[in-house]
């Protein structure tokens, strides 16, 4: 074991009222409420017994050893070290001075101790409690237990504001500690706003979002703290206690709002009820009496869920809504600076660093992703992963499904990363939110800034894509006013690690929609030729699986046609699948994996990815891929401009390069 820790001279050592000790065969054993050590030598106990009297933090440590010789100051302090060091000893120097009564301290003895435990003068930090006006807001079962677990904690000035605040009020009355403490009813007639004139604290238990977000942002406006409950009918979220503007509670529930919620109960099951409320309040208040003393020093922006059939608490991560906050400027200047740039674009990511990033983005019920998983897909002969998207607007219709994103490759992380690009193509389009007046894009493959007409490049409420006209984005419609199917993403829209990736991306899918648009009508004059993946051990391993699974394609080439790399690969059960990139090859390759996909898709009964549109570029080089595909957009007569999604400036911090590519007319 190693030397004991010399404790400073200059301090004033103070022995814990709650702490105890014993002889033991090692030397001492030192107990209190909060912990236990041996203290090992063979004097520990006769010096410790000699020393407990004089520790009462008059004197400093080294008044208390003046007279002793060198030997045993040493001992002396490394005794007092270990013992401060196991926070049985405080530094009295550092207490700051309080105005509770003899009363008090007598009657708060174990919360002051409590508070003790952890940081010095305990006596002052109670004293806030004393001294804060603490409002309480709300209704049920729930704010009744929160009331009176407040009341025990020794809030002096508590009022209550509920449809029924006598019940609260009641409530409280039962935990009375002293003769001091004051409970006020007001009526909620009042408003939780007319009462934050002279309110410290405020604790909010709610079971509507709005509500909880207009709260958030009056106790910002009015400097006040602020802690919050949604009680749900099979589980509570509570928020962090502080300054609205430092706990992000209003992100944290805009964030709740974008993921499914829970399977709901049964409409007769009332789980806040028995002792339920009671452990529900005791975690809010312990929050709040934590935050007011400042035993609580996190600063992770967490939501705090309970689950109200096993009582287990969960913290969910998340990061600040863009409601909450103001945009990213500046996405439309550097993807111009990006497209007038000579040579590779030095700005990107590498697939690992992306997904690292998983982990700040991806939370079941908070996230900007509520999955990223393979979950029950079958993963042979390729590699697939599913991610669910959150709705950060609100901006799909409520009959529509959660939207969700695929990826898929010939393996785990390949498939993981294109999901990962996929998904958050997916969400950037999402978190467009509202918009006034033009858009700005930048055309293709010049790079020159374009405003976009109209708004509607964002879905909205009632399920509608309004693009701007010819952009190639399909209507939501409701089906007989049914949820069926799953949201189909709008085309053109891509996410890479790079903006050359990211433009890429968007560009192919309006090239493979024009092409195949133009195939049933084709002649022999544009049916293309016949093309082998020769030379490419990647194309000939897909087409060989797909052979022996009894769906041989013919393969046609229709480059000199489209004007870009394009391949059509048809079969009589798989239907066509049209493939374009920056070569033929690529083409050929990504063509071959879609159509296994879709086989494998069918083999395994998983339909829900078997027309899934890759959101993610090509192999080969993005920037060729880029300069071929717009060009063969631009003889068609098309202008495809690209618009930034950085609606999210958090998500566009993790991911920049996302965007929208849409056609305008030349």
């Amino acid at each position: 074991m190693g030397a004991l820790p010399k404790a400073d001279p200059a301090m004033r050592p103070q022995l814990r009222d709650d702490v105890r000790f014993v002889e033991s065969p090692d030397g001492a054993y030192v107990h209190s409420d909060y912990g236990a050590c041996t203290l090992r030598g063979r004097q520990a106990y006769a010096w410790l017994a000699r020393l407990a009297p004089v520790l009462t933090g008059r004197h400093t440590l080294a008044e208390l050893t003046e007279h002793l010789s060198g030997d045993r100051r040493a001992m002396v302090e490394q005794l007092v070290g270990r013992l401060a060091e196991q926070r049985f000893v405080v530094d009295a120097r550092q207490a700051r001075a309080h105005g509770l009564s003899g009363e008090e301290l007598r009657a708060y003895a174990e919360e002051i101790a409590f508070i003790g435990y952890a940081l010095g003068s305990p006596e002052s930090r109670f004293e806030r409690i004393r001294r804060a006006h603490l409002v309480l807001t709300g209704s049920g079962p729930l704010l009744e237990a929160l009331a009176e677990a407040c009341a025990g904690a020794g809030w002096r000035r508590v009022t209550v504001i509920s449809p029924e605040p006598g019940r609260a009020v009641q409530a409280a009355e039962t935990a009375r500690r002293d003769p001091a403490q004051e409970f006020h009813p007001l009526s909620s007639s009042t408003g939780v706003a007319d009462a934050l004139g002279d309110a410290d604290v405020v604790l909010q238990v709610g079971t509507d979002l709005d509500d909880l977000v207009a709260t958030a942002r009056a106790c910002e406006a009015a400097g006040v703290v602020l802690g919050q409950a949604l009680a749900g009918p099979a589980e509570v979220w509570l928020s962090r206690v502080g300054r609205p503007s430092r706990t992000a509670g209003e992100s944290g529930w805009h964030r709740l709002a974008g993921l499914p919620s829970a399977a709901p109960v049964a409409p007769d099951e009332d789980l806040l009820s028995g002792p339920v409320p009671t452990v529900v309040a005791a975690v809010l208040a312990l929050a709040c009496f934590s935050h007011v003393t400042g035993l609580d020093t996190t600063s992770e922006r967490t939501l705090t869920r309970i689950d109200l059939r096993t009582l287990d608490t969960l913290p969910h991560r998340f990061l600040p809504h863009p409601r909450a906050g103001g945009g990213r400027p500046g996405a439309v200047e550097e993807l111009t600076k990006a497209l007038a740039a000579a040579g590779p674009v030095t700005a990107s990511l590498d697939a690992d660093g992306l997904l690292a990033r998983t982990a700040d983005l991806v939370d079941p019920r908070t996230g900007v992703l509520g999955m990223l998983d393979e979950q029950a897909l079958v993963q042979s002969p390729l590699a697939v992963c599913q991610a669910v998207v959150s709705d950060p607007f609100g901006a799909l219709p409520g009959w529509a499904p959660g939207p969700r994103a695929f990826g898929w490759g010939p393996d785990q992380r390949t498939a993981r990363l294109r999901c990962l690009l996929a998904a958050l193509a997916t969400y950037g389009l999402l978190a467009l939110g509202t918009q006034d007046g033009p858009a700005w894009g930048v055309e293709l493959p010049d790079g020159r800034p374009r405003p976009i007409p109209e708004p509607g490049l964002q879905l909205t409420g009632a399920g509608t894509l309004r693009p701007p006209s010819g952009t190639g984005t399909r209507t939501l419609q409701p089906p007989n006013g049914a949820a069926t199917g799953a949201m189909e993403p709008p085309m053109g829209i891509g996410a890479g690690s790079s903006w050359a990736e990211a433009l890429a991306a968007g560009l192919r899918a309006h090239c493979e929609h024009l092409l195949a648009a133009r195939l049933p009508a084709a002649d022999d004059t544009v049916a293309g030729t016949p093309v082998e993946p020769g030379g490419d051990p990647a194309a000939e391993a897909l087409l060989r699986q797909l052979v022996l699974a009894g769906e041989t394609p013919h393969l046609r080439d229709h480059t000199t046609s489209f004007g870009a790399p394009a391949i059509a690969l048809t079969t009589p059960a798989l239907g066509t699948v049209v493939s374009v990139s920056g070569t033929v090859a690529d083409a050929l390759r990504d063509g071959l994996e879609r159509l296994l996909l879709r086989w494998q898709s069918r083999t395994a009964r998983q339909p829900a990815y078997a027309t899934a549109h890759p959101l993610w570029p090509p192999d080969g080089d993005p920037a060729e891929a880029v300069r071929t595909m717009a060009g063969a957009l631009r003889r068609a007569g098309k202008v495809p401009v690209a618009v930034p999604l950085d609606g999210d400036p958090e998500a566009a911090r993790l991911l920049p390069f996302v965007t929208r590519v849409v056609l305008l007319d030349d």
